[in-house]
């Protein structure tokens, strides 16, 4: 199982760099598992040489392509510098003047050089304003967690939207959804709120479960709720928008099927039935 996580997180990374951690939720649900420490670290080990050996053509591309050899992309650095210096809101803006004014002539020496200049200025501001790195971090993890309408604006509200060349509207102004946008608007975040409630409801059912004797729960609810909470914490330190909550409600999905689907649990006045078919959830079939 280790083996095919490593390969699992080595192809995800190589879609997206922020999927290099992933072994982070792993470890988070082992922990939980209650196993022997040499049983973690035999299985976190065979887990990153899977990662790492799938990731190894592209870290030696980079290599070959620019003289540096790493597993990451050449865009980690960017990201961070414009997440994390003077001029930073916590969205995107344009920043190319900012870091050529604080290093001259950084264009001109390729991708590579302007990302790990980018990375040691944005590292270099944290250090001297922590308070404001601080600040700023919970700013954009707070964006992250509340934009929940980002979706409706690239998908149906986008205007110029290129390629192709110029750029065009994903809507004519007369759509109805044009005519309609503040009840589009709330019928998502109703969706939003609905999703958030039904996967703590999910959660919670977990760990009643664990407490009710099925100990590999805990597991589950933990490596759950690290998938859950990974992307938007490590998503933070950068420029952010409400796309980095996606993978966070995908992830939800099956923690709200497991409340919905728990017909006990939506009797009301049975707590105590919900939570015993919870840890037996054989024990209807008999009735059936």
């Amino acid at each position: 199982m280790a083996a095919f996580a490593g390969l699992c997180i080595g192809a995800a990374a190589l879609t997206r760099s922020i999927g290099y951690f992933l072994p982070i939720v792993w470890l988070a649900g082992m922990a939980a598992k209650r196993v022997r420490l040499r049983v973690i670290l035999a299985e976190v080990a065979l887990l990153l040489a899977v990662e790492h050996g799938v990731m190894l053509p592209w870290a030696l591309h980079n290599a070959t392509a620019s003289g540096r050899f790493t597993f990451l992309g050449n865009l980690g650095g960017v990201g961070l510098f414009i997440g994390n210096n003077p001029h930073a809101t916590g969205g995107w803006y344009v920043w190319t003047s900012d870091l050529e004014h604080a290093r001259p002539g950084v264009f001109a020496r390729g991708p590579m050089a302007v990302d790990e200049a980018a990375r040691q200025e944005a590292l270099r501001w944290i250090r001297e304003n922590p308070g404001r790195a601080a600040r700023l971090y919970f700013k954009k993890l707070w964006i992250i967690l509340s934009d929940d309408t980002s979706i409706a604006g690239w998908a149906l509200y986008g205007k110029g939207i290129s390629p192709p060349e110029p750029g065009i509207d994903v809507l004519p102004s007369s759509h109805f959804a044009w005519r309609h946008q503040r009840t589009v608007l709330r019928v998502l975040r109703a969706a939003d709120l609905l999703l958030l409630a039904s996967g703590l409801g999910g959660l919670v059912l977990l760990f009643l479960r664990e407490r009710h004797g099925r100990h590999e729960d805990l597991a589950l609810a933990v490596g759950i709720l690290a998938a859950i909470a990974y992307v938007p914490l490590f998503s933070a330190p950068i420029a952010v928008n409400g796309r980095y909550r996606w993978p966070s409600e995908d992830v939800s999905l099956p923690l709200a099927a497991l409340f919905v689907t728990s017909r006990k649990s939506l009797r009301s006045g049975r707590s105590g039935d919900w939570i015993s078919s919870a840890a037996t959830p054989d024990s209807n079939k008999s009735s059936e």
